[in-house]
């Protein structure tokens, strides 16, 4: 239950941020492709296997959450009608194989999605790197990514026998170590950059008004 409560405000920082700030700068689409398909491989897998919803109902809440990143995303990049299109169209194309698929093969689901959560931070890792500075990313968000998965390495070393997976946790606090650490560094870059940016806004709201 706590696993579930948690989940209800885990992406909801970030998407107050950008609403608030009524910008995405900085925030990887990429990113945000990958783990939105992740979340939603995980909840296929577990309605095709049956599973009680208190085994993937926070799944379910932050598919939700990540959907609606997603549509705030499109909005403020300004994403044309065309990338919207193959975008949703390659989601529903995964969901539609993945609910295909054999029983036999279903577990395939699951797997996937444990290198691809480890890699989706890459994309934005890269980003960050490029611009200098972190933009819009919300240091709640990643704040619960990284304690969350120091908890996925504990439980994983403790409890999984298969050394690739217990990898690609370890991975994945990796990555979200290093998300962590630019947001720090970048600390008073972004917030130069994120002024600038909110005073050019202004402006040119000014002057349409004029």
């Amino acid at each position: 239950m706590v696993v579930i409560a948690g989940s209800f405000t885990y992406k909801v920082p970030q998407i107050q941020k950008l609403l608030k700030a009524g910008d995405a700068t900085g925030v990887s689409l990429m990113s945000t492709y990958i783990e939105t398909a992740c979340y939603m491989s995980v909840m296929v897998f577990h309605l095709l296997q049956g599973n009680p919803v208190s085994a993937w109902g926070e799944n379910a809440i932050i598919t939700v959450q990540q959907v609606v990143l997603v549509l705030v995303l499109w909005k403020y990049n300004k994403c044309s009608a065309l990338h919207i299109f193959l975008v949703a169209a390659g989601f529903a194309v995964m969901l539609t194989v993945e609910y295909s698929l054999p029983a036999d093969q279903q577990s395939y689901i699951f797997s996937a999605t444990i290198p691809a959560f480890s890699g989706a931070r890459i994309p934005q890792i890269i980003e960050n790197f490029r611009n200098g500075h972190t933009g819009q990313l919300a240091l709640i968000t990643l704040g619960m990514g990284f304690f969350g998965s120091i908890a996925r390495v504990i439980t994983s070393l403790a409890e999984v026998k298969d050394l690739q997976v217990a990898l690609s946790f370890v991975l994945g606090f990796v990555w979200n170590a290093i998300l962590l650490v630019q947001m720090l560094v970048y600390w008073n870059k972004t917030n130069q950059v994120m002024e600038q940016l909110a005073a050019k806004k202004k402006a040119e709201k000014t002057k349409k008004t004029e």
